[in-house]
């Protein structure tokens, strides 16, 4: 298995209307920012990989982010440097590889039917729906649809195109066609927050960093 560094940080309620925290907004997204929750979580997520670069290459300047016609961000001049954000509720999760690589967060939902059939292959309903009660159903339907979320991210594709070409089994963790290359691993923390992994090549491994937002700003010297 590969080892992929996943970094996490939570949005502690105080930088909501913290300065320090949501000076950086501006200089993130200049004439776009807004200070509402879902651009602070994107804030924080892209801070965490600044957090990182910098960790690993503190001589370097702070690249700049770009990004695909799908929205995936990467650093156009560290074509090795490669990485994926996901967030849910308060948790942003940032996942880093040498080759192209998706990531997904997600808190435990409800089973929905109704996005089953028109986003899941038959086989992939059919491993929600035997599951013996809602709440295994529930498990199974998160897992499922992080994992699928963390292969279009790692396509750098969107569910818009890709996310009914690939049928995913959530138990054995394998992605068909077969012939695509692709590998996922999901796992659970805290009880309810699923996290996934999706890449080409081996199979990849979870190594959890968690980090908190005083560290980045003190690290990043914002």
């Amino acid at each position: 298995m590969q080892q992929i560094k996943v970094f996490v940080t939570d949005l502690d309620e105080r930088y909501l209307s913290d300065e320090r925290f949501l000076s950086l907004g501006p200089i993130y997204f200049g004439d776009q920012w807004k200070p509402t929750r879902p651009m602070k979580m994107t804030l924080l997520g892209r801070m965490l990989v600044h957090y990182v670069f910098r960790k690993r290459f503190p001589e370097k300047a702070l690249p700049t982010y770009s990004f695909n016609e799908n929205g995936k961000p990467f650093f156009a001049q560290y074509p090795d440097f490669q990485f994926n954000i996901s967030d849910s509720k308060q948790r942003v999760v940032a996942a880093f590889d040498t080759e192209a690589v998706g990531v997904d967060v997600e808190y435990l939902r409800t089973h929905r039917p109704e996005l089953m059939q028109s986003f899941f292959s038959d086989e992939e309903r059919q491993s929600v729906e035997k599951q013996p009660d809602d709440d295994a159903k529930g498990r199974a339907f998160t897992m499922l649809w992080s994992l699928k979320e963390a292969l279009v991210k790692c396509l750098g594709t969107g569910i818009a195109k890709d996310f009914t070409n690939y049928s995913v089994n959530f138990e054995k963790e394998t992605v068909a066609p077969v012939a695509s290359g692709l590998v996922v691993s999901g796992t659970v923390l805290d009880g309810d927050c699923f996290v996934t992994l999706c890449r080409r090549g081996e199979k990849p491994q979870f190594d959890f960093r968690f980090v908190g937002i005083e560290e980045m700003l003190d690290l990043l010297k914002y």
